[in-house]
């Protein structure tokens, strides 16, 4: 068995070593980990930025 690997970016990746997950739902986990990773760039509009700035 081998690791998941979930999101490759310029940082590296982000995987899951080999044990950590159930194989049967790797296609759910890696549509998690790319619907976490829409949300979290979303989540970096300007109301964020201003929420920032004043604390």
């Amino acid at each position: 068995m081998e690791g998941l690997i979930l999101l490759d970016g310029a940082k590296g990746d982000l995987g899951l070593p080999a044990g950590a997950f159930d194989p049967e739902r790797a296609d759910g986990i890696r549509d998690l980990a790319a619907q976490a990773a829409i949300y979290a760039t979303q989540a970096h509009g300007p109301g964020t930025l201003r929420a920032y700035r004043s604390a």
